[in-house]
């Protein structure tokens, strides 16, 4: 049941984003990493977008399906150290993910510590995964990877 899910959520998001929504201002790539709670109470979703060396929060009020195109601002926000760091998890993006037809990892928000989110568009392309929050449950060709865009998130959180 659960790579049902799985496969339905990839399957509606590709759909949903065959309009371009994610990618609204045309550049040739970008990368969103996040981080979702399924069962909290507030703000509950926390995405963040590197589009043309700028880094964008979301929108998302309250709680984000992967379904839906996530929404950001249109002012970028003044963090260099994020927006360097963010860089950096952009030049090192993994082969493993790419490489790979698999779309989730671990059990994401299983136990509700959250899942981790990651959209890449590369020369048109938008690929989506869903990690594990807690590291270890991933591959271990990922889990360092998925260790910095995870304690990068927690700072731009906080």
């Amino acid at each position: 049941m659960f790579k049902f899910l799985t496969v339905l959520t990839s399957v509606l998001f590709f759909a949903a984003c065959a309009d371009g929504d994610l990618n609204e201002s045309g550049s040739d790539d970008f990368l969103i990493i996040g981080l979702t709670f399924g069962e909290c109470g507030g703000d509950c979703a926390h995405l963040y977008k590197l589009e043309a060396g700028e880094l964008y929060a979301d929108m998302e009020a309250t709680w984000w399906n992967p379904s839906d195109n996530p929404s950001f601002n249109s002012s970028s926000l003044d963090e260099a150290d994020a927006l360097e760091e963010m860089e950096g998890l952009r030049a090192t993006f993994l082969d493993y993910l790419l490489d790979t037809e698999e779309t989730s990892f671990g059990c994401p928000d299983c136990g509700d510590w959250g899942a981790l989110h990651v959209f890449m568009q590369v020369d048109g392309e938008v690929r989506y995964w869903t990690l594990d929050n807690a590291i270890e449950s991933n591959p271990e060709e990922i889990q360092i990877w998925a260790k910095r865009m995870q304690m990068l998130l927690y700072d731009l959180i906080k």
